[in-house]
């Protein structure tokens, strides 16, 4: 291969880079855009963006954040998703209360099926945290 060819063929892959990244972008301020407004897809999925560090820097206070505005909607997963923040203390003051309300709120709105039994285990497992414990025997 001669010079000026790996030249260009390094060129292109540098443009398509860029390219991807301009892309990239782009998707990301429509996404915070339609969060920004409401959209509680839009709220679930940027959580889940900063909660595994998706195309922006991983930030589990602001996951927390795009999650409770889409689990005071009323959107079952994010309310579970919030729960577990607060279950775990990531981007939150480790609440096992707070989870435990976020579980039940998720139990209550989510239709029968794999959400609701999830939400279910979750606040029962924070539960037994804080049932007082038995006297010894």
């Amino acid at each position: 291969m001669s010079a000026n060819l790996k030249r260009v063929s390094v060129l292109l892959f540098i443009l398509a880079l860029v390219a991807m990244e301009c892309r990239v972008a782009n998707e990301l301020q429509a996404l915070k855009s339609k969060a920004a407004h409401g959209d509680t897809q839009a709220q679930v999925e940027l959580g889940g963006r900063y909660l595994g560090g998706k195309d922006v820097p991983q930030d589990y206070a602001e996951a927390a954040k795009w999650y409770r505005k889409a689990a005071d909607q009323g959107h079952a997963g994010a309310q579970i998703k919030l729960g577990s923040l607060y279950e775990t203390g990531h981007g939150v003051p480790r609440d096992l209360g707070e989870a435990q309300r976020w579980y039940e709120r998720a139990a209550t709105t989510s239709p029968p099926g794999t959400d609701r039994e999830k939400a279910r285990q979750a606040s029962q497992r924070v539960t037994q945290p804080l049932a007082p414990a038995s006297p010894p025997p």
